[in-house]
């Protein structure tokens, strides 16, 4: 077998793997768009596996294939391969996020604590900005970090570390959104102070 004929036979196996995966990953992004519930009750019931039933009897001849055919350990279908696809999903969310910021002239921060259900401190970050593609204001969400304090000094630095980590120009700051809380919005002793 010659070299040519082993890239072909790779690049079809590609663009067939691709084929297959292209209506799963579709089916979670649409759930996760329209905030529905990719399970209910039990693993395998859910409006996931619904819309992959839907899509068989719509037609889908290679979904179907997949899903009969394909070996039970690799049909892409499971609650841990649903969470790995939500995350890479999140994480080019995130990237085209923060190049459209990056892009803006200026942003402003957007933050509130709360905590989750098991009683952790969390801050919600948001950002806004001017879309230069869309020509349009944003806000959007960006991400969650955990507080270990509740301070203000603590939370400003928090905040910080992760617009840094993001690459994002912390001088293009033109402005800071908080809830009334002292903590989080006053101007002497809050998070706006650092």
């Amino acid at each position: 077998m010659n070299l040519v004929a082993l890239q072909t036979g790779h690049a079809k196996l590609i663009e067939e793997n691709r084929n297959t995966l292209q209506p799963i990953v579709n089916t979670i992004i649409f759930c996760g768009t329209h905030d529905l519930p990719l399970r209910g009750k039990e693993n395998d019931e859910g409006v996931f596996r619904d819309l992959l039933k839907l899509k068989i009897d719509s037609g889908d001849e290679i979904l179907r294939k997949h899903l009969e055919k394909g070996h039970k350990n690799a049909q892409y279908t499971s609650p841990k391969i649903q969470n790995e696809i939500l995350n890479i999903c999140g994480v080019l969310i995130r990237e085209k996020l923060v190049d459209d910021v990056k892009a803006a002239s200026a942003y402003s921060i957007l933050a509130d604590e709360t905590a989750d259900i098991s009683g952790k401190e969390q801050l919600s970050i948001g950002l806004r900005y001017y879309d230069q593609k869309e020509k349009n204001v944003k806000e959007e969400f960006i991400g969650f970090v955990e507080l270990q304090k509740m301070d203000a000094q603590t939370i400003a630095t928090e905040i910080n570390g992760f617009i840094n980590a993001l690459n994002i120009d912390v001088n293009k700051c033109v402005g800071q959104g908080y809830d009334g809380c002292a903590t989080m919005a006053g101007k002497d002793g809050g998070v706006q102070k650092y």
